[in-house]
């Protein structure tokens, strides 16, 4: 999409209005609802330029977004999801979830491009893009009132789609009452796996929403009202492929000859390590390509996957650091802060550089460095009111790899690395505790597994200690709370700790004589951490007290608690 606005527009009872720049735009129904979309499928102009040439990374290529590697897998799912378009019901909605770097987000992207592939939306037949779960509150609190029209074929996207969703069960509510023929409405849902009878999943679905699921049943594709999850790449030939796109991609943005990659059957320790259950995950066959530019390709397969997350953060580390030598210790440790906070607000951005400079004792300019930090890391808009942040670098798993290794050479002083937690939460809030918890999801894990390295345990360790002295530094329950709630609800590693924390909470909220409306929900949430551990019975007695706390309520305030 260009960078001048697009407008396509008719009667505006019966028509979509689309306007946007970049490659986004916004769907106007009737005369009060607006469905703010991305469309990533058309790649978006390059605006950060030095020397006349595009900045390079390496993490272009691990971005799905950049589209920079060819999409060379997943035609089977792809084509059940076109399925999934051309059925005859107006509105569906679909869930597909994985681990980090599976592909999901790949996969949508290249199923928006096939049904919507030009800067002209809906010429395909379908308007397709991504919505942003923050979007979801209000879109559905517009729908509760206002009055609307589909007129084109709409296919949505939602990524994260656990992370708003009480807004998201409400909005397929409504949707669920309306009809919208003749246009279809799909809705993708994405997100990490997690056991269906659990966390957001039961949000969406499950028999406590006010009795609401029966009647969106036939919304979901799967008829058991199950998310699907999305596959392993087990074809051999498909794995092959990817890692020769990959290494391709990545010698040519180096400019470099590629080496050549052994087909099938000419080198077996080649195919065995191609083979290995790890390489399942197609993010862990990127990294190896793209660390294939760098050695021998039988010698990138060999490298474990959180070795490998790491080595190409380094190399991304040491990049930023290049671009202005003089305060490369400031750029590296503010590029950390950024990751970990969720990405820096803008407004006053300067001046928050200047502060955590002075904290962190890492000298530079403090213009200079936001100067910078913009233009490596894009502002990114917000719809919702909120203030616009920063970009940060994907994938998540690289990210989080740039923030420890990042730590790493800032030594192994635990109090300066308290003071860097502590200050990227009270810049980033509930999104910085969202991030602690991906990178403990994927970094912390080690210390539960039996193969990882006596490094990686000693690293998750510290990580887990990260989360303690964070939770330890909080001085109640308004500070302590959006941390405990970004624990996953399937969490190993967590879980424990989730316990504990949610303990606290519902602790503090009982001595300090908490109104029960807010006392109901963490009481839910502590019998759900009791579950998760096995511990049945004081996980009944936290349900019923929830339960006793509800039923007042509802006794009370009908209008708003029945």
């Amino acid at each position: 999409m260009s960078d001048n606005d697009t407008t396509i527009s008719g009667s505006i009872s019966q028509s979509i209005v689309v306007t946007g720049s970049g490659n986004s735009v916004s769907l106007v129904i009737g005369s009060a609802l607006s469905i703010p979309i991305e469309r990533r499928q058309i790649r978006p102009v390059v605006r950060h330029q030095r020397g006349g040439q595009a900045a390079r990374s390496e993490l272009d290529l691990l971005n799905a977004r950049t589209t920079l590697v060819p999409f060379v897998a997943r035609e089977p799912e792809l084509a059940g999801l076109r399925e999934w378009l051309d059925a005859g019901v107006d509105l569906s909605v679909h869930a597909l979830v994985a681990p980090a770097g599976t592909g999901k987000t790949r996969l949508a992207m290249e199923l928006c491009r096939r049904v919507d592939p030009t800067d002209t939306p809906g010429s395909g037949g379908w308007t397709a893009g991504f919505l942003s779960s923050d979007d979801l509150p209000h879109i559905a609190e517009a729908f509760s009132t206002g009055t609307f029209r589909w007129a084109g074929n709409m296919l949505l996207v939602v990524d994260y789609a656990g992370r708003s969703a009480e807004p998201l069960r409400q909005w397929l509510d409504r949707l669920a009452a309306a009809s919208l023929a003749p246009a279809k409405v799909r809705i993708l849902l994405l997100e990490r796996r997690a056991p269906s009878e659990l966390g957001w999943w039961r949000t969406l679905v499950g028999a406590e929403t006010s009795g609401s699921a029966a009647a969106r049943r036939g919304l979901f594709w799967n008829t058991d009202l199950r998310p699907d999850d999305l596959a392993d790449l087990d074809d051999g030939d498909v794995r092959r492929r990817l890692f020769t796109a990959v290494l391709v991609a990545a010698c040519e943005r180096a400019g470099k000859h590629p080496p050549s990659v052994p087909v099938a059957g000419a080198d077996p320790a080649f195919d065995r390590r191609l083979a290995e259950a790890r390489f399942a995950n197609p993010l862990a066959l990127v990294m190896a390509g793209v660390s294939a530019s760098r050695m021998s390709p039988i010698e990138a397969l060999g490298l474990r996957h959180l070795e490998a997350a790491r080595a190409i953060a380094r190399r991304e580390l040491d990049r930023m650091g290049k671009i202005a030598p003089a305060t490369e210790t400031a750029l590296v440790h503010l590029t950390a802060f950024n990751l970990l906070a969720g990405g820096l607000p803008v407004d006053g951005l300067t001046d928050t550089i200047a502060a955590e400079v002075s904290s962190a004792h890492v000298g530079g300019i403090a213009a200079d460095l936001a100067a910078i930090l913009r233009q490596e890391y894009l502002p990114r808009a917000t719809r919702d009111g909120t203030p616009p942040r920063l970009n940060t670098p994907e994938p998540d798993l690289i990210g989080e790899a740039m923030i420890v290794e990042a730590r790493l050479r800032a030594g192994e002083d635990e109090r300066a690395t308290a003071g860097f937690v502590e200050r990227a939460y009270a810049c980033g809030g509930s999104a910085m505790a969202a991030v602690l918890m991906r990178l403990l999801q994927d970094f912390a894990f080690p210390k539960a597994d039996a193969a990882a390295t006596k490094g990686e345990k000693e690293d998750a360790e510290r990580l887990l200690g990260w989360l303690k002295h964070l939770a330890e530094a909080c001085g109640n329950v308004e500070t302590l709370a959006p941390i405990v709630a970004a624990i996953p609800s399937n969490t190993l590693v967590l879980r424990e700790d989730a316990l504990e924390l949610t303990n606290r909470i519902v602790a503090a909220l009982i001595e300090g004589s908490a109104p029960p409306e807010l006392v109901a929900p963490w009481l839910t949430n502590l019998g759900n951490r009791l579950s998760d551990l096995g511990r049945r019975e004081p996980a009944l007695a936290a349900a019923e007290e929830a339960v006793d706390l509800y039923r007042t309520l509802a006794a009370e305030r009908p209008d708003a608690f029945r």
